[in-house]
């Protein structure tokens, strides 16, 4: 890798000595700290109406009995939902319990990733890149805080994190084999979690391993990493396995997780790349402002990546600049300045309606721009391995980009651009350009920080949740507590309440505990809520979950079933016709029969209460049995 200070040869494997103690400290006290503060504005003021609060319906579900596979249609592996069940018998069964744990979760995800950032980085660096990643990360809409996605990123960044060490210099055989075991475990429990970021860490991150430590160690560490990564591969998944066939799902798992979930997302292998081509083309206008940043930062990134950055130049510590504390207090002071500032103007009386910043928010474009980076990057690494002059820097570097791009391709099957794409990738990013960037753009970099965690906070305290048709109102507007016990520790706004309360009260006046109830498209936490099954195969009936075969077959269930109420939100004609581009090449899709088996129901049945949540324009219908 060339660079502005000479080629490859001419630059030494860079062995800097052990951050000290206090800024170490100091650091990870200030990420746990901003992104605590970033959390608590509206980790509880929302409840998730189209997510089943996040982790929590499928907790409860296996608490009350049901298991995945055998009593109802899962299109993910199986550790999740029995994390969660973990969960809510420990702390109780409540929804706010799966919300706590997953804003936790946030927490130590911001933590590994400045863990993993300081093996590369000097600590301010790192701190302030894991900042901003952890806040711009939770940038997605849709993102419910305690989710799937975000247990499995953390388990293979694990797993990666815990490789890293193997490529340290002089590690020995033991201390490589546990570690390699212990990376191994994490990759297979993220695969336990999603199947396309799991699969990622038990193919790539040991793929990875093997060919940088062939280079630098030879073929004796490179087996014993291999053969031990591959036996921590296999313990957790065949009790998994086992523990499947023991409750006769092991056939249902397989076809349920491999063939119709898959089915759900794309009906050939090929249309998720056309998905993310047809996205990207349709958004050219987003890539523009990215491609210009890469330009401009390539020879920083480039400095950094080699190791003639910040920290690896022998005059590092005899030029003049700002002390680890006054470092430390800037870095606070951006992200705390930045997030009561969103706080301040977001509560302006002015304020009424303000608009969502959308795909071509500053957060979406950090996602665009990192990916981009990732992908400069990665070719350049290959060039270096493949010239066979590589160092351990280089090499560690290569590692965290790899699984960074791995997690964001992953994530992008899910759909083309969100911003858990973020996570590790843009903090590898931020750092390196904070390591290899002039003093003269430091300012610009701290700006661009500000900026992004500023926009975010902004994001989420005007739309703390939403998905397809159904937004939540604005964290300013949540005041109301729910008389529901189960409910506690959710302030919510008073709309949100009267739907929550309201329907509560319709299921335990017009059902008994044994009766079924049944949500569309997908309101997952009144079957957590009530106790109440659904009368279907699946519980969520989103057009990304369900396949059209499967769903035209759960529209004659429903028809034969004649649940005792239906909690129906009747989905705009514009919103289906966009869910047919994205997920159908334009072509009708299956949930059109189970709206139609709605509507033929409704006849029958009474129309019990009329919802409306602001800002929405569609209410939400709720239908009981005569």
């Amino acid at each position: 890798m060339s660079s502005a200070t000479g080629s490859i040869e001419s630059i030494p494997a860079i062995s800097p000595p052990p951050p000290r103690r206090i800024p170490v400290l100091l650091g990870a006290l200030i990420v746990v700290s901003v992104a605590a503060l970033f959390f608590s504005l509206y980790w509880n003021r929302f409840v998730g109406i189209r997510s089943g609060s996040g982790d929590y319906a499928s907790g409860a579900l296996i608490l009350a009995g049901h298991l995945p596979y055998r009593d109802y249609f899962a299109a993910t592996p199986p550790l999740n939902p029995f994390k969660s069940a973990i969960i809510l018998t420990i702390f109780g069964n409540a929804p706010i319990v799966s919300r706590a744990f997953g804003a936790l979760e946030r927490l130590l995800l911001g933590l590994l990733l400045y863990l993993w950032l300081l093996r590369l980085f000097k600590p301010a660096h790192a701190c302030i890149a894991a900042v901003v990643t952890i806040i711009a990360s939770a940038g997605d809409i849709a993102d419910p805080i305690s989710s799937y996605n975000h247990d499995t990123i953390f388990l293979a960044m694990l797993s990666g994190f815990l490789a890293s060490f193997v490529l340290d210099a002089e590690r020995k055989f033991r201390s490589v084999v546990l570690l390699a075991l212990a990376s191994g475990v994490f990759a297979s429990l993220s695969f336990l979690t999603k199947q396309t970021i799991g699969m990622a860490a038990i193919t790539v991150v040991p793929f990875v391993v093997v060919l940088l430590t062939w280079k630098l160690d030879g073929l004796r560490k490179c087996c014993a990493w291999m053969a031990a990564f591959a036996l921590g591969c296999v313990i957790p998944l065949c009790a998994f396995l086992l523990c499947l066939a023991h409750f006769g799902v092991l056939h249902k798992f397989l076809h349920m997780v491999f063939v119709e979930g898959p089915a759900a997302k794309a009906s050939h292998p090929l249309d998720f790349f056309e998905r993310d081509l047809d996205f990207f083309l349709s958004t050219k206008a987003a890539f523009i402002l990215p491609l210009a940043a890469l330009a401009a930062a390539w020879t920083s990134l480039n400095r950094s990546a080699s190791g003639a950055g910040r920290l690896g130049r022998a005059d590092a510590a005899a030029r003049p600049g700002l002390s680890a504390v006054w470092k430390f207090s800037l870095i606070a002071m951006v992200g705390f300045v930045s997030i009561l500032l969103a706080l301040w103007v977001t509560n302006l009386p002015t304020q009424n309606k303000p608009s969502t910043l959308g795909v071509i928010s500053p957060s979406a474009l950090a996602a665009v721009f990192a990916v981009l980076c990732l992908l400069a990057l990665l070719v350049e690494e290959l060039y270096i391995w493949l010239r066979g002059r590589i160092t351990r820097r280089q090499a560690q570097f290569a590692l965290l980009a790899v699984v960074s791009f791995s997690i964001a391709f992953m994530l992008s099957l899910s759909f083309p651009l969100f911003e858990a794409m973020l996570i590790p990738g843009f903090g590898l990013i931020f750092a390196a350009l904070l390591d290899g960037a002039s003093e003269a753009f430091m300012p610009l970099l701290y700006g661009v920080a500000a900026l992004l965690i500023f926009s975010q906070t902004c994001f989420k305290l005007v739309r703390p949740y939403g998905f397809t048709d159904i937004l939540e109102p604005p964290v300013r507007e949540a005041h109301a507590v729910s008389k529901l016990p189960i409910m506690h520790g959710f302030i919510l706004p008073q709309s949100t309440v009267d739907f929550i309360d309201g329907t509560m009260a319709i299921i335990d006046a017009h059902s008994r505990p044994d009766d079924t109830i049944f949500t569309y498209p997908e309101m997952g936490i009144f079957y957590g809520l009530s106790g109440r099954m659904f009368p279907t195969q699946a519980g969520s009936h989103n057009v990304d979950v369900v396949d059209d075969k499967v769903a035209i077959a759960e529209a004659q269930r429903l028809l034969n079933a004649r649940p005792a109420v239906i909690i129906y939100h009747p989905e705009s004609e514009q919103s289906l016709l966009l869910e047919e581009k994205i997920w159908r090449h334009g072509k009708p899709i299956g949930q059109r029969a189970i709206i139609a088996a709605i509507q033929t129901l409704a006849k029958s049945y009474h129309l019990a209460a009329t919802y409306y949540i602001p800002p929405n324009d569609q209410p939400i219908l709720v239908y009981v049995r005569q």
